[in-house]
C-alpha cells in the first residue's frame, strides 16, 4: 500500500545514494520500519539485514531484526540478534524486556 508515509521514505532511500554508511543504514532502517507496520515482515527483515551490512554497529537494527524473525517464527534467531543488540547498546532498556 502506497501512502504518504511510504513515500516519504522511499524519496529518502533514492537520496541515500548519495549518502554515507551510517545515514544509508538509517534509511533502510526506516525502510524496514514501513514494511514491518504494513505486514511485510519478509521485506522489513531484509532492509534491517542491509542496514546492519553497511553498519553493524547500530544496536536498532538488530533489536528491528529480532521484531521481524520473532514476527516470522524464527525465535531463536531473534534470542541472537536481541543478545546482539544488548551487546552494542547496554542501555536499551526495551531490549531487555522483549
Amino acid at each position: 500500500m502506497i501512502n504518504n508515509e511510504n513515500t516519504f521514505y522511499i524519496s529518502n532511500f533514492l537520496f541515500s545514494i548519495t549518502c554515507s554508511y551510517s545515514q544509508t543504514a538509517k534509511i533502510y532502517i526506516d525502510s524496514g520500519d514501513v514494511k514491518y507496520k504494513n505486514g511485510d515482515f519478509k521485506g522489513s527483515l531484509n532492509d534491517f539485514n542491509n542496514a546492519i551490512k553497511l553498519d553493524s554497529t547500530i544496536s536498532e537494527a538488530y533489536k528491528n531484526v529480532e521484531s521481524s524473525n520473532l514476527t516470522l517464527n524464527d525465535k531463536i534467531g531473534a534470542l541472537q540478534d536481541l543478545d546482539k543488540a544488548i551487546a552494542l547498546n547496554p542501555q536499551n532498556a526495551i531490549a531487555y524486556f522483549l
